[in-house]
């Protein structure tokens, strides 16, 4: 049996578009508030039974997911800690 030789033929080529270089987007790794960060660290969470499934009942009438639903209830606590946050920046900078 011969060993396939995708430099020529090869069946993807016409649908891969060398002429454009691809750019990364970088934006998850700045902290900057200003940017718009994409959703790219996972979080295992381990929550009651009953937690869940109220969960569910809330994100579902606020036509939205659970995710969606922990993301915005953790950015608005993170939110109120602020100046817990700006603090420890302080604290961290001088190691």
């Amino acid at each position: 049996m011969s060993k396939k030789n995708f430099k020529v033929n090869n069946p993807a080529a016409r649908f891969i578009n060398t002429d454009q270089t691809q750019q990364t987007d970088n934006t998850h790794n700045k902290p900057d508030s200003e940017s718009t960060e994409t959703k790219s660290k996972r979080l295992n969470l381990l929550v009651t039974p009953s937690l869940h499934v109220n969960l569910k009942k809330v994100a579902t009438m606020e036509e939205t997911s659970v995710n969606d639903l922990i993301n915005r209830v953790l950015n608005e606590y993170v939110e109120d800690k602020n100046d817990l946050i700006e603090k420890y920046n302080q604290v961290m900078k001088k190691y």
